[in-house]
């Protein structure tokens, strides 16, 4: 991510490892993988990496050259993110944080946005540059004691069930969040406000 815009990159497919999905662009500096884990699971880079050379061995640094692994937050510029350079003989760097821009500077396209809560690996898996945004359904139930996001236990709100996501970063990041998580967030927040006001 640290380097000037390549001369060629193309989307190279997505491969699924320990409760994430890799989407996977190859470079003229050699592959970068975008990982989205599910939700509730670890998502650090060097969780992936670990993974990914579990699988590669010593041939790790022949499949990727960087592993970018979006957070479960939003910041001002889009998800937040936390990459790794792997280099020759398998030598991982420190990690760093690149914005989106960064990223969609190396792999020549927008960087697919999926908020925490909506990662499904097979959407994720079947996404390609330039496709429509996904519908999916959220997690609304997954927090135990309820009321989070969705409703208390019982059957989510039609609104919750289709809630767009992947939606490819534009000019604001902010845009794409409220227009992927408003709903959600706007009664998470408001159900937060009430639960105060009522004790």
């Amino acid at each position: 991510m640290r380097h000037p815009a390549p001369a060629w990159s193309e989307f190279a497919g997505a491969e699924t490892i320990d409760k994430g999905a890799i989407l996977r662009w190859r470079t003229e500096y050699g592959t970068v993988g975008l990982v989205y884990s599910v939700p509730f699971a670890h998502h650090s880079a060097h969780r992936f990496v670990n993974a990914l050379r579990q699988k590669y061995g010593s041939e790790l640094p022949k499949f990727y050259a960087s592993v970018v692994s979006a957070g479960l937050t939003m910041g001002w510029y889009g998800p937040d993110l936390e990459a790794l350079d792997i280099q020759r003989g398998g030598k991982v760097s420190d990690v760093y944080r690149p914005i989106c821009e960064e990223v969609a500077r190396i792999i020549g396209t927008a960087v697919p946005i999926w908020p925490s809560m909506l990662r499904d690996l097979e959407t994720i898996k079947t996404w390609k540059p330039g496709a429509a945004p996904a519908v999916g359904v959220g997690a609304v139930d997954a927090y135990p004691g309820g009321g989070e996001i969705g409703q208390s236990r019982g059957e989510p709100r039609a609104d919750d069930r289709l809630l767009r996501s992947a939606r490819p970063r534009h000019a604001s990041p902010c845009d794409v969040a409220r227009r992927t998580c408003s709903l959600a967030a706007l009664r998470s927040v408001g159900m937060r406000f009430q639960r105060t006001i009522w004790r």
